[in-house]
């Protein structure tokens, strides 16, 4: 016959146990501290306010981005194996946002200068306000300061097998960056100025390959200009193995990675890496 527990002992817990939310607190319920059980959440304060839509980002090398004003902040957990302490270590670094302007280029620039004359006292209000309030094609209006999105590769796309940080500034700035034994960061190549010496080479030609008629003075055509060239959020890709014959015929195995870059007309921009990813030299549009 199996033994019967009285109701009133199954349901009985201890009730000397207290989590508290408050550390200053120094005493429990009953005044005393030795039974209770203290929870304290680690609190990271941030340099500057947080920015962008998404600030906040996990890399698969247990590095935690941060989009703020004035830095992409990055926090590393750092394991060690030799450290009996239980307390949670975060190694803090940031990547500064540049300080001087970031402008796009659509054209010659006394054709951009006089441009913006015409569309500064322009006498449709429409055209005129539209210019006036766009950050991009004004260079009257300072640009904005800040994060605006941060996009972690997956791992082993550096040298050091970690991961590939993008960053996409508030100024419509795409860079990539590494880091360096944990103390510096290191910017390898910026994808945004090597899109638009690409489109200026081309004559900043549409969709059919073809050179515009029309030149910046006219509103639609600046617009078009100045809109294939802004990025408005990347994603990386997974990484692919490809085989690559070299002129012996023999077969070699090249790993990849791609980024994704959504630009405000519509286009979607493939950009190719090569792995390990070093430099400038190792990328490409598709």
């Amino acid at each position: 016959m199996a033994a019967s527990i009285p109701p009133d002992k199954a349901q009985s817990l201890p009730n000397n146990i207290l989590i508290k939310e408050d550390p200053e607190a120094e005493e429990c319920v009953n005044g005393s501290t030795e039974d209770c059980t203290i929870k304290r959440d680690p609190v990271v304060p941030l340099l500057s306010p947080v920015s962008g839509l998404q600030p906040l980002v996990w890399s698969e090398d247990h590095r935690l981005a941060v989009c703020t004003s004035g830095s992409l902040s990055v926090m590393e957990l750092v394991c060690d194996v030799n450290n009996s302490n239980l307390d949670l270590t975060l190694h803090r670094t940031s990547i500064a946002v540049p300080t001087e302007a970031h402008r796009f280029q659509g054209g010659p620039a006394a054709e951009f200068a006089e441009a913006v004359e015409k569309f500064s006292t322009h006498p449709d209000p429409y055209i005129r306000q539209v210019f006036l309030a766009d950050t991009v094609m004004n260079p009257a209006l300072g640009g904005h300061k800040g994060i605006k999105h941060a996009a972690w590769s997956p791992l082993g796309c550096d040298l050091n097998g970690c991961c590939l940080l993008a960053c996409l500034t508030l100024d419509n700035r795409l860079t990539i960056h590494n880091s360096h034994k944990r103390l510096e960061w290191n910017m390898l190549v910026n994808l945004s100025k090597k899109y638009s010496n690409r489109l200026k080479e081309q004559g900043y030609a549409g969709k059919d390959n073809k050179p515009p008629e029309a030149n910046l003075l006219d509103f639609d055509e600046l617009q078009r200009r100045f809109r294939m060239q802004t990025p408005l959020r990347m994603e990386w890709s997974s990484i692919y193995t490809v085989k690559h014959f070299q002129p012996n015929n023999t077969c070699i195995d090249i790993e990849m990675v791609l980024l994704a870059v959504l630009m405000e007309n519509g286009d979607l921009v493939l950009w190719k890496f090569v792995l390990p990813f070093l430099n400038g030299d190792g990328v490409r549009v598709l």
